[in-house]
């Protein structure tokens, strides 16, 4: 997009109804995914703070307040549903604010229900590292600089793209390296299943 056409967008009265149109729209049908396109377009269009943080915090509540049930009920999400891929990337934004706001303990069991509720997929090894290095207190960017492979991440275009999962170690040999950590982290969500 030219600059001067955002510039335009960012003046433009309509532009603005509609962003708050279509806000209302993913609050009532507590569309994540929704959520976040209206999240995307505001935070393009520079938005004020106070909206990009309430949309976040509903797209929070929401993804949260399912997660709650579904951990009642014993579910997990559907991995291959946008919607739910939404919630975890929300839940998974969160547990990566917590780690950089060094809240290690917090970020860690966040970490371990994604690892939970992504189980035998391509993202367990990645979710792995985090755990581990949340449990060792690895500042968060030290692991930024030190363990991601961020030239893979900023280019990444798959499904998971939201997600840190591309490392510039060896993550076999890291797990292996820190398995009596990640055994004793992976032992706290024996009772998720089952």
């Amino acid at each position: 997009m030219l600059e001067q056409d955002l510039q335009n967008l960012k003046n433009d009265p309509q532009c603005i109804k509609n962003l708050e149109l279509l806000t209302k729209e993913a609050k009532a049908a507590q569309s994540v995914q929704k959520a976040y396109e209206v999240l995307d377009a505001s935070l393009t269009l520079e938005q004020k703070s106070e909206i990009i943080d309430s949309l976040f915090s509903e797209i929070l509540q929401i993804s949260f307040g399912d997660l709650a049930q579904k951990l009642a009920d014993g579910k997990k999400f559907t991995i291959d549903s946008d919607e739910d891929l939404a919630r975890l990337r929300a839940i998974y934004e969160h547990g990566i604010e917590k780690y950089s706001n060094g809240d290690y303990r917090g970020a860690k069991e966040i970490f371990l229900i994604l690892f939970y509720m992504f189980e035998g997929t391509s993202l367990e090894d990645a979710l792995k590292v985090h755990i581990v290095a949340a449990a060792q207190r690895i500042d968060f960017n030290q692991f930024f600089e030190n363990y991601v492979d961020t030239y893979m991440v900023e280019t990444d275009k798959s499904r998971y793209a939201h997600f840190i999962q591309h490392f510039c170690i060896n993550v076999e040999q890291f797990l292996e390296a820190n398995s009596k950590i990640l055994q004793k982290a992976l032992s706290e969500i024996k009772g998720l299943k089952g």
